[in-house]
């Protein structure tokens, strides 16, 4: 039956070919089909078993044809369509070796977290005992030094900031009895740019500080009626160049809501040296050495070179979950890489008087021309632990975007015993009983513990970060009455 079939097929296909070139045929279904009856019902059925891939000579029983169905129109039946083609497949991009953003995480939970208030950088400071008793809390003599969680955040960051400290109170000259502070205003202009895919951060740190003179002179003259511990004509204050300092970060892990990143800090001697005088002439107390009276004459002088290099690592750490609290915190070691120098030129005569003020001894000595010595600044630690809760969120770019309330505790302790160095004198005359024959210079207060308390605010308009704060003492040690701290930082 195929072979009839698709000869009859062929066969009118030939004849529609050939009437067309004769322009005979007529332009009906039957002619293009021959006009055989007997002939289309042949090429259905063996349409039909074609697609069934049936090839027998005898005709089907249950094939069932329709005589109402033309041969064309059973051409285009489902049964005989080709198979529909498939859209191709999606071609997927090769995969590339790219190393997922470790900052991903931070969008909304650290991220939120705001930079800490800081604290003081107060130190150990310097001064002088013995025959010459003298306290300096000049900023530049080991007494003010790196604190990396001011103004800061464990995260690595691309900003630009200004800070504001007003330390009341904070630099204290004393010589004997008498003393005087001033205030200590600090302007830190500041870079922190990262690197790395932003694991990896550095930040320069500029202080301009408005602060007590590095030229000091004190007049301690009872006799005369003068007393003057800082003599000046300006307040005892200038505006100088703080020490530059450099940090660098590294973020070690993150989570969704934790982050642990360490680092390296280091200050640069870019600050004055600090040069001293002291005049003497009348009746002074040593306070070191309760009891002891004397009538002094002393002419002394001293050269602080500001030459050493300090080191500080530290781990950083924050805290973020889900709820609109969260807790950040820095600590950190800071050691002193070299020590700094000390010139020392003077002379004095002191008579040591009795409580009711009779003569009990005299010594007269002088010092060798130069006497140089070695300062050796204590290694600090310092923990700086910071909590916070969120307010207010606002999503709106053209208004605020986050309202923070800060809250942080900032400890600052000595890990090593003052290293104090001996003067060298020359003994002119000594006689009766003499209770001081030495001069020692260093931190005179050995350790130092020092812990404060701050509170403030942060608001996040853009890009932008407001923050004001103040800081108080809870321990009475740390060389001022209060603190006051504002930050103007600008992310990119």
């Amino acid at each position: 039956m195929f072979r009839r079939a698709h000869a009859s097929f062929l066969g009118c296909a030939l004849a529609l070919q050939g009437g067309i070139a004769s322009s005979h045929l007529q332009a009906t279904t039957t002619d293009y089909w021959c006009g055989e009856q007997n002939s289309a019902d042949d090429w259905a059925v063996g349409a039909v078993t074609l697609h069934d891939w049936s090839v027998s000579d005898g005709p089907t029983a249950d094939l069932a044809i329709d005589p109402d169905v033309s041969p064309a129109q059973m051409l285009y039946s489902p049964l005989m369509q080709p198979p529909a083609m498939r859209p191709p497949l999606p071609t997927r991009a090769p995969a590339t070796m790219q190393r997922p953003a470790l900052r991903s995480a931070t969008a909304i939970g650290l991220a939120s977290v705001p930079y800490m208030i800081g604290d003081t950088g107060a130190g150990s400071c310097i001064g002088f005992d013995g025959l010459v008793t003298a306290d300096l809390a000049h900023p530049t003599l080991a007494c003010s030094r790196l604190n990396i969680s001011e103004a800061n955040s464990p995260l690595p960051t691309d900003r630009v900031y200004w800070s504001y400290r007003h330390f009341q109170n904070a630099s204290r000259v004393s010589a004997y009895q008498f003393n005087e502070t001033v205030n200590l205003d600090q302007h830190t202009l500041a870079w922190e740019n990262t690197f790395w895919d932003r694991t990896g951060s550095l930040e320069i740190r500029v202080p301009i500080q408005h602060q007590m003179q590095s030229d000091i002179f004190s007049i301690i003259a009872p006799s005369f009626g003068v007393v003057d511990p800082l003599v000046s004509d300006s307040g005892g204050r200038e505006v100088a160049l703080g020490n530059v300092s450099a940090i660098f970060k590294m973020l070690l892990t993150e989570r969704e809501t934790f982050a642990l990143s360490g680092g390296v800090g280091f200050t640069l001697p870019t600050a004055r040296d600090v040069n001293y005088q002291l005049a003497v002439d009348g009746e002074v107390e040593f306070p070191n050495a309760p009891g002891v009276i004397a009538d002094e004459a002393v002419a002394f002088q001293s050269v602080f070179a500001n030459e050493t290099v300090y080191i500080s690592p530290f781990l950083a750490w924050a805290y973020a979950p889900p709820a609109r609290w969260f807790h950040q915190g820095f600590f950190q070691v800071e050691v002193a890489a070299n020590p700094s120098r000390v010139t020392v030129n003077g002379d004095g005569a002191t008579l040591f008087l009795d409580s009711v003020g009779n003569p009990i001894g005299f010594y007269d000595y002088y010092t060798p021309v130069p006497v140089r010595a070695e300062l050796f600044s204590q290694t600090l630690m310092r923990l700086n632990l910071g909590w916070g809760y969120i307010f207010s969120q606002n999503q709106n770019s053209n208004r605020y975007h986050r309202v923070a309330g800060l809250f942080e505790l900032h400890y600052t302790s000595t890990l090593q015993d003052a290293n104090l160095t001996n003067i060298p004198l020359t003994t002119q005359s000594s006689i009766g009983t003499v209770p001081l024959q030495t001069i020692t210079i260093g931190n005179q207060d050995n350790r130092v513990d020092i812990l404060n308390a701050a509170t403030g605010v942060s608001i996040e308009v853009g890009n932008w970060v407001f923050t004001n704060g103040v800081v108080a003492p809870i321990q009475n040690c740390c060389g001022f009455d209060f603190e006051y701290n504002t930050q103007v930082q600008r992310r990119f």
